[in-house]
């Protein structure tokens, strides 16, 4: 009943005070996607993300900044971008929506949810940006390397997933020394 709860979504928020706003929108971009109208809930959840005063909570003091519904918003945006051509232009801004306390995380399930639905140079490309990031720890390092050798290889790029494989390698010894014979 997708399209009867969008007439009670649209009606809802004719309301100028009504409470979660930002939430019936979210849900609105849902039922737009069960709808088959993708660029419309795209373009919802964009709204969204661009909105702080939409990304809140409501408490005590009235509504709050809430940085888990905005996580929560971006995962939904990742899916929902990765069910058409991801193009450079959303990889972007997807990083740009991005909260800095979760952009290493969110920039990580973008490129899991590119690589599930065989989108592999969108991907490799939101890995190549996660790489950018200089904060990196040598086990994040790791693990993305192994992501991408694992795209490549699925891709047909057997010689670039060979050199993200030896990438892999040296960041692992450098993690985990041999020990002294």
């Amino acid at each position: 009943k997708f399209k009867e709860a969008l007439n009670h979504y649209s009606s809802a928020l004719k309301f100028k005070d009504v409470p979660s706003r930002g939430l019936i929108m979210y849900n609105m971009a849902w039922s737009e996607l069960n709808l088959d109208r993708l660029d419309v809930g795209i373009r919802r959840l964009e709204t969204l993300v661009k909105s702080p005063e939409l990304v809140t909570r409501e408490s005590a003091d009235g509504p709050r900044y809430d940085l888990v519904f905005h996580t929560d918003i971006l995962r939904d945006l990742a899916t929902f971008y990765a069910r058409r051509n991801i193009t450079q232009k959303e990889i972007d801004a997807y990083d740009s929506f991005s909260p800095k306390e979760n952009r290493k995380e969110l920039l990580l399930h973008f490129a899991g949810e590119a690589d599930r639905l065989g989108q592999k140079q969108a991907a490799r490309k939101i890995y190549s940006r996660y790489l950018e990031d200089q904060s990196l720890t040598p086990e994040e390092r790791l693990t993305v390397f192994v992501k991408l050798m694992q795209v490549n290889y699925d891709a047909g790029m057997t010689t670039q997933s060979t050199v993200d494989f030896s990438k892999a390698a040296e960041t692992f010894k450098k993690i985990c020394p041999a020990p002294n014979s």
